[in-house]
């Protein structure tokens, strides 16, 4: 067994990524088969679990073809106000808030 392990080189990331997509096909066209024959017969329970199969196989294809990748987006921001007009705006509204309020 260790020699055929030696001897046999290991998957590359295309090869296995080939590899998957091939065999979510073959499944995904199984799977539509079986829908097909419960939906024949009526059998809503065999449809719902074939549903949510052929679903599930979707999604994974979906994630080997790089659909589920984080998209880099980015966001300028400009302030336009200074730390002194900030503050004199609060001391505004402090000011304003506590007008006619007994200070001692």
């Amino acid at each position: 067994m260790q020699r055929l392990v030696a001897s046999t080189a290991p998957e590359t990331t295309s090869e296995g990524r080939r590899t998957s997509v091939e065999a979510l096909r073959v499944l995904r066209s199984v799977l539509f088969d079986r829908f097909a024959e419960a939906a024949q017969r009526g059998d809503d329970q065999t449809l719902t679990l074939m549903s949510k199969e052929i679903r599930s196989n979707i999604a994974e294809q979906a994630k080997l073809d790089g659909l589920y990748a984080p998209v880099k987006s980015e966001l300028e921001v400009a302030v336009k106000t200074s730390p002194t007009s900030i503050v004199d705006q609060a001391e505004r509204q402090l000011l304003e808030t506590i007008e006619g309020e007994v200070v001692e």
